[in-house]
């Protein structure tokens, strides 16, 4: 299981950043925020309000073109992942569609969902500068500024 205790638990804040990147078949990076991003089962699902979005399309590109698409998430505190997806289903009719179809009408008066996206995790990065700072300095110890050299 990629996504550990500690990213379910920030998937579920309303506090958190979440953020979509995908692209397109021009390889032309778009990049949003996501706040309907939350966990489905082991993975992550995603719920599209419109049907002719830049998103929509890119992901449906992603979809049949197997290309990973990345979603970060930020909390309050700064700790942040980069989660490597791939787009498994695009959900736009059923008993799964029905669920998150009212439970959009209960939250968001005048939304309409077009489609339910199911995202499997290939790759979670721990991103918080911190963590990241610890692991260049390992990877890396001579990468440094002259001037921390001579401290």
């Amino acid at each position: 299981m990629l996504l550990d205790s500690q990213i379910r638990e920030l998937l579920q804040k309303e506090s958190t950043i979440k953020i979509l990147s995908t692209i397109d078949e021009n390889n032309q990076i778009h990049t949003v925020t996501k706040d309907s991003l939350q966990i489905y089962n082991d993975n992550l699902l995603y719920l599209e309000y419109l049907e002719s979005s830049t998103t929509n399309r890119n992901m449906t590109f992603s979809m049949w073109f197997k290309n990973s698409v990345t979603v970060l998430i930020v909390a309050e505190n700064k700790i942040s992942y980069q989660i490597k997806v791939t787009p498994l289903k695009c959900i736009i009719s059923g008993p799964i569609f029905q669920n998150f179809y009212t439970e959009t009408l209960k939250k968001h008066n005048n939304a309409d969902l077009a489609a339910v996206w199911l995202l499997e995790p290939d790759k979670v990065i721990n991103e918080t500068l911190s963590i990241r700072q610890k692991e260049e300095s390992i990877k890396r110890p001579y990468f440094k500024h002259l001037d921390r050299l001579a401290l």
